[in-house]
């Protein structure tokens, strides 16, 4: 009907109670105190439920109905000042006005969306890092292409919405064509495979800085535009199966990645979410967390 086909929206809309508010602003005090010990930059990033960009697509979407990164947002910004963390929904809307934002069939991020949200974090980490340099949209090749894609493999597919409802891969909801961008030196950047493919390393002796980027499936997308500015990134989607090191009883689990963090020493630790309830167990009850 609406030409966009997006799931988990419970998901999306669960209001989170004060106790439960707390809890997530805990730990992510918890972790920017660990981070702040060792000497690394924390920002923690925000991705919105694309339902919330396409509002007015869904006739079941009112205006009383937040997002619950929103929730999240004011609460760890009110009561945690000190922590690094960004809702990208502006920013999305913006770059929403020129291209489109989010594929119809898939619920991740295009290129041209993931291009401004890295675009907007390497400004943020200019902030700490003046060096660090912005790659143009020049130094990319420009494509199209009626299908998606967003996961570790690069190969475009129908989407994970339209191949979770069986539709025919002739339908009409393919024939939106999407920007695509390529670096054009993607030669000098070294991409190996540690685990499964949860694990990732990218290495680029341009860059100076190494980040330690840690998340769900929008961080792949993500990596192939900040390892065009970063020396070294070394890239866990703590929400795939695969990933068995480090070892953890939830998917968002921190101190488990402890040691990987003090032998890799980063200089930063960028956490990309669009599943806010994984914050909740980012500590167990009875770990500290402040190592």
């Amino acid at each position: 009907k609406t030409g966009f086909m997006f799931n988990w929206y419970a998901s999306a809309t669960k209001k989170f109670s004060p106790d439960e508010l707390q809890t997530i602003g805990n730990n992510m005090e918890k972790f920017d105190f660990y981070c702040k010990k060792h000497h690394i930059k924390l920002y923690i990033v925000l991705i919105p439920h694309p339902l919330f960009l396409y509002r007015e697509k869904d006739a079941n979407i009112t205006a009383n109905v937040k997002d619950n990164a929103e929730q999240i947002y004011k609460h760890v910004t009110e009561k945690h000042p000190n922590i690094n963390i960004y809702y990208t929904k502006k920013i999305l809307i913006n770059e929403k006005k020129k291209n489109i934002i989010y594929y119809k069939t898939d619920h991740h991020i295009t290129d041209m969306g993931q291009y401004s949200l890295y675009q907007y974090l390497i400004n943020i980490l200019k902030r700490d890092f003046s060096d660090i340099k912005t790659t143009p949209l020049s130094d990319f090749n420009i494509s199209k292409n009626k299908l998606v894609r967003f996961e570790f493999h690069r190969k475009f597919e129908p989407g994970a919405e339209y191949n979770w409802f069986g539709l025919d891969k002739k339908a009409k909801l393919l024939d939106t064509e999407y920007l695509y961008l390529d670096y054009k030196y993607n030669n000098d950047i070294t991409i190996k495979k540690v685990e499964d493919n949860a694990h990732y390393t990218h290495h680029n002796p341009k860059g100076k800085y190494k980040l330690l980027l840690i998340g769900d499936s929008y961080i792949e997308s993500l990596s192939y535009f900040l390892n065009t500015s970063f020396y070294n990134i070394e890239k866990y989607r703590a929400t795939q199966m695969g990933l068995n090191n480090p070892h953890r009883e939830y998917d968002m689990e921190i101190p488990p990645y402890y040691s990987i963090i003090e032998t890799y020493k980063p200089d930063a630790i960028i956490i990309v979410q669009s599943g806010y309830t994984r914050f909740l167990n980012m500590y167990q009850q009875d770990n500290e967390g402040d190592k």
